[in-house]
């Protein structure tokens, strides 16, 4: 059942999006408010521009980063290991309270 909602997403994500903007450009002819082209470029343009960082951008730093950290790992931990994710958790949780801790 996913398979198939995950081939249609994008084309749904654009459709739904596409009548979201047609629905506002309607609502404000109705009531006769100026449309606000410029914002909604401005809008459109960080939108795409957030995307393409995050898809583009973000992956170029993290294969790099991810290589040079597993090269250089002080601990290795074997994944498929519950007491590593258990340890993963702990970590993740002291450094959360620390870094609150500390803030405060």
């Amino acid at each position: 059942m996913w398979c198939g909602f995950i081939g249609i997403a994008p084309a749904l994500f654009a459709a739904c999006l596409t009548l979201a903007v047609i629905a506002e450009c309607a609502s404000r002819v109705l009531r006769g408010r100026p449309l606000q082209w410029r914002a909604m470029w401005l809008s459109a343009v960080a939108g795409v521009g957030s995307i393409g960082v995050k898809h583009i951008v973000g992956p170029l730093l993290v294969l790099p980063t991810h290589l040079f950290l597993s090269r250089h790992a002080v601990v290795h931990l074997d994944m498929w290991n519950p007491l590593s994710w258990l340890a993963i958790f702990l970590a993740r949780d002291l450094i959360s309270y620390w870094g609150t801790a500390s803030s405060t």
